[in-house]
């Protein structure tokens, strides 16, 4: 996989992660909140913490966040909707090869969040 250095920091992975954008500070948390939050998926294995991944929109960008219970384990900007979707589906499909589970069979979260 080829990465493109651009003058002001931004990162470019190639084809494999197309509108993903990387630079210094990026995982810095928002003054305000999201203009639009979306939950796409809610897993958990037995007992554990269940990872959520949550899409957010902030103006043109849009956010991928992915939660261990209540805590904010990792921030992803991208530039269009798709990749982020594209991108939660192939984490959900590693973690549910690592057993993880739906915990509902209608696909419904079991916690709301407030």
């Amino acid at each position: 996989m080829s990465r493109q250095r651009f003058p002001d920091g931004h990162v470019s992975q190639g084809s494999r992660s197309p509108g993903l954008v990387r630079r210094p500070g990026a995982n810095v948390p928002h003054d305000g909140p999201p203009d639009t939050e979306q939950t796409l998926w809610s897993i958990r294995r037995g007992t554990d913490l269940p990872i959520s991944a949550v899409l957010a929109s902030y103006g043109p960008a849009v956010e991928l966040h992915l939660y261990c219970g209540d805590t904010l384990r990792r921030q992803l900007r991208f530039l269009s909707d798709l990749p982020p979707v594209k991108y939660a589906e192939r984490i959900r499909t590693r973690l549910e090869a690592r057993g993880y589970r739906e915990s509902r069979r209608d696909r419904r979260a079991v916690h709301w969040l407030v």
